[in-house]
């Protein structure tokens, strides 16, 4: 994971210099509003990167849609936070940014990693506003039982060493961090009903994997969970992707726009 992070934070930094700000519960967020199709489409970033996590992505939208992305507080160019904050903290902050924004018809939310959690969140309250929801790659907690189920003798020891190494690296600046950890089932088809749901899954294959979540069966394991899941919904579609990390937005942006496309149209056939 704080390989991962790194990553994300040392590469996605260039913030485009359409961003705006605008002020929610006293903290501002930059934010980024593009098109002005019919269909809203919201973008929801991992953690870390910030709206500049979808700049691969974000230059090869469809003409005909109205993309909206931001930085959720303490994350890019957004106001620092304080303490810990939950999923339902991030989506009391969501809320308010689609009101000041006067969002009002049915959205499509688009999710990454952590940013996925927060989409669930969202939607387990607010279902009547989603037309339908793409996820990539979106943290689970199961991802640690894997890590134990691969390697019962040294699984533990190995997630712990990457928290303490998120721990380090957030310099107590993460305040999505304690809720990234927490051991919560994601929430499901029973709390977010009956929407059209996509979601591509990372499925690199790793010569040398350093990392034991990123041995084959720990890949393995990861697509079935996700699978599982996707598969609660009835208008539940998985994509297994062999050319994606963890950072699909980043590996495969044609990918994520040709999922987007196929899950609007999905949506206006109905």
């Amino acid at each position: 994971m704080y390989k991962l992070l790194l990553l994300i934070y040392t590469v996605l930094i260039s913030y485009s210099l359409q961003a705006k700000m605008i002020q929610i519960h006293g903290v501002e967020l930059e934010y980024e509003i593009k098109g002005n199709g019919e269909q809203v489409v919201i973008f929801e970033a991992g953690a870390v990167s910030g709206m500049s996590g979808w700049d691969n992505v974000w230059n090869k939208l469809p003409e005909n849609i109205k993309a909206i992305r931001y930085s959720r507080r303490g994350e890019g160019n957004s106001g620092s936070c304080k303490g810990d904050l939950s999923a339902s903290d991030y989506v009391n902050d969501y809320i308010s940014l689609l009101k000041k924004l006067n969002i009002n018809t049915d959205h499509i939310l688009v999710s990454h990693s952590y940013g996925g959690k927060v989409a669930r969140t969202y939607a387990a309250t607010n279902n009547n506003s989603i037309a339908g929801m793409l996820f990539l790659d979106p943290s689970i907690f199961i991802g640690l039982d894997i890590v134990v189920q691969v390697d019962p003798i040294n699984g533990h020891t190995a997630n712990e060493e990457v928290k303490a190494q998120d721990v380090k690296m957030s310099g107590g600046k993460w305040c999505w961090l304690a809720d990234y950890w927490e051991r919560t089932p994601a929430l499901g088809y029973k709390e977010i009903g009956d929407i059209p749901i996509s979601m591509i899954v990372a499925m690199k294959q790793y010569e040398n994997p350093k990392m034991i979540f990123h041995t084959t069966k720990a890949v393995e394991l990861w697509g079935e969970a996700q699978s599982k899941w996707v598969n609660q919904f009835p208008r539940g579609k998985v994509i297994l992707s062999s050319q994606s990390g963890h950072l699909v937005p980043v590996d495969q942006p044609e990918l994520v726009i040709q999922e987007l496309t196929s899950l609007i149209k999905r949506i206006n056939s109905n």
